[in-house]
């Protein structure tokens, strides 16, 4: 007895076919929207990567600049100490400040990043000028270069610990310079350092790198509060430097003769 054949229901056929090609179609679009979206990520982080490269290299600069213009103020500061010339006069020549050439794209960074290296010049800027208002009309005085240091030895580790920083983020070895300038600026904050803390009055410090000491004492502190051996505000600090202008501008007057 022959078997019996049932109908080829081509509808059915055309249906599944239909319905597996949508599927693999789907498929296929959705794994080419897949790895289009990979690439673009790939693609911003690369951008964002060199972004950041170049905002170190930025930074890095500005630390060459401040070592440089800081060894300029230390040979300077020891040829005053014997009297030799006029040793700022080369220094007088030179106003450091942070460059950021050609201009950043600032909205390729992520934007924690931002903050923090938009606030580098704008607390430079400020604490140069309350430099210059301390020290208005005395620019030449010692106390001024003095301050001048304390604040290129601050602002140019910050700049290049925060390029080493960025250097880390975006998996790029730190530069052998930068870390030579590093030691240049720690070095010579030690040694502001020592003094602040072993002066018996109220030296003369930059007030971003007094806090600096003040948070570092207060990390020290079993307490946890900040106990320098000063406690100088930068009012106080302002006020001193104008005593000391006074006092180096002032001249005992001579004895008058008795009539």
């Amino acid at each position: 007895m022959a078997a019996d054949v049932q109908p080829v229901n081509w509808w059915v056929v055309v249906a599944s076919s239909a319905v597996i090609g949508a599927v693999v179609n789907n498929g296929i679009s959705l794994w080419t929207r897949h790895r289009d979206r990979l690439r673009e990520a790939a693609a911003l982080r690369d951008r964002q990567a060199y972004a950041q490269l170049d905002v170190a290299r930025a930074l890095e600069a500005f630390a060459q600049r401040a070592s440089a213009y800081l060894l300029d103020l230390q040979v300077a500061t020891g040829l005053a100490a014997v009297g030799q010339g006029d040793p700022f006069k080369r220094v007088d020549q030179v106003r450091l400040g942070f460059e950021f050439e050609p201009e950043p794209v600032w909205t390729d960074l992520p934007i924690q990043l931002v903050a923090d290296v938009r606030e580098l010049p704008v607390a430079f800027a400020v604490s140069q000028d309350g430099i210059r208002a301390i020290f208005a009309g005395q620019t030449r005085h010692a106390g001024f270069y003095e301050l001048e240091a304390h604040q290129t030895m601050h602002y140019g580790l910050l700049a290049a610990q925060l390029a080493s920083r960025i250097r880390g983020d975006i998996g790029v070895a730190p530069s052998a310079l930068v870390a030579d300038y590093v030691r240049h600026f720690e070095l010579a904050i030690d040694l502001v350092r020592q003094a602040y803390r072993q002066a018996e009055t109220r030296p003369l410090v930059d007030p971003a790198l007094e806090a600096r000491f003040r948070r570092e004492l207060a990390a020290q502190s079993p307490s946890g509060e900040a106990g320098p051996p000063h406690d100088v505000s930068s009012a106080v600090a302002a006020r001193r430097a104008r005593e000391t202008c006074r006092s180096a501008t002032e001249r005992p007057r001579p004895p008058q003769p008795r009539p």
